[in-house]
């Protein structure tokens, strides 16, 4: 079923993202959203005092699945993080579109990442995403696919709703923004080639 009904539930799922980065913060998603402005401002001046959990280099949100690019800082960082985070989305999805039970089917599923090459190149395939899961259809769409990390990427610094993003580890590994963005794109026809070879579009 798909995760992301409506444009504001990918964008209520990065905040999520953003929020649940940090160590110890002081009140859930939930209510943090709630919040009057200045309570609200408290809050965010609180959480840039506690440490990060987790460093995040790269993500796609699909209509019924995500990928990250995520390396943990703290022991078992990663799993706090995702959990929070899907334990948040989940209840704010059921009481907006009324239904109960869980939402994902399993907490998540990982690869550890052992070298550089494959740390840029599972950038890249997290950014293919959309393409070779057949959601956008033109190559050059992929540069502005709103729900993933690589427009951060595409103008060298980071936009409004992926503040959460380290880019320069990926980045120094490149010229320039139009050097990684080439990287990418190269590969965007093989890649989807290959998935198409062995799945339908819609099973993705």
């Amino acid at each position: 079923m798909p995760l992301f009904p409506h444009h504001t539930d990918y964008q209520h799922f990065l905040e999520i993202l953003h929020y649940y980065r940090y160590f110890n913060p002081p009140v859930r998603f939930s209510i943090f959203n709630r919040l009057p402005i200045e309570a609200n401002k408290h809050v965010i001046e609180q959480l840039k005092t506690s440490p990060a959990i987790v460093d995040i280099y790269a993500y796609c949100l699909m209509p019924t699945h995500f990928h990250f690019l995520i390396k943990e800082i703290v022991e078992g960082g990663i799993s706090i993080y995702l959990r929070r985070s899907q334990n948040s989305y989940a209840k704010y999805f059921n009481t907006k579109y009324k239904r109960s039970g869980a939402l994902f089917q399993s907490m998540f599923k990982s690869t550890r990442i052992e070298h550089e090459e494959q740390f840029i190149h599972t950038a890249r395939y997290i950014h293919l995403n959309p393409f070779t899961g057949g959601i956008i259809r033109n190559i050059n769409e992929i540069l502005t696919y709103p729900w993933s990390s690589m427009h951060a990427y595409c103008t060298h610094r980071v936009c409004a709703d992926t503040t959460f993003i380290n880019v320069n580890p990926i980045l120094t590994q490149f010229t320039s923004p139009e050097e990684l963005q080439k990287f990418t794109l190269d590969q965007a026809d093989y890649q989807r080639s290959l998935i198409s070879t062995n799945y339908n579009f819609e099973e993705l």
